[in-house]
């Protein structure tokens, strides 16, 4: 199985802010792509490790059968506790394990994304 098979991008859209609690809800969406030579047979994103004020609505993602070069989305909503009670630039990192699984053998590694929020 390909080591590094996976590049990843993000998109990130605030839903919306509450004004009372300051909780910002985001869609998010990691875009997967394929770069290696190989069809994955399937991709699981899993095991989050989130800050204590970032909450996502999904934990556990499955792509199967990714062709190379294809590129495939996981999304889900996120909030950002308090954030919009201070409006300060402000980035968060969540690591996750990438396990990419062939039969009955797989790899694991760990991946990092970020959700950064800055103020108009």
């Amino acid at each position: 199985m390909p080591s590094q098979a996976l590049e990843f991008s993000t998109n990130v859209v605030i839903i919306s802010i509450d004004n009372q609690t300051g909780d910002v809800i985001l869609d998010y969406t990691l875009i997967l792509k394929n770069v290696s030579s190989e069809t994955l047979e399937k991709v699981i994103l899993k095991d989050f490790l989130l800050p204590a004020d970032v909450a996502m609505s999904k934990g556990t993602f499955e792509i199967t059968q990714m062709r190379p070069g294809e590129v495939r989305e996981a999304r889900f909503q996120a909030i950002v506790r308090g954030w919009g009670l201070t409006g300060k630039e402000q980035t968060w990192q969540v690591t996750f394990t990438t396990r990419i699984e062939k039969g009955s053998t797989y790899t694991e590694e760990t991946s990092m994304y970020e959700i950064q929020l800055s103020p108009k």
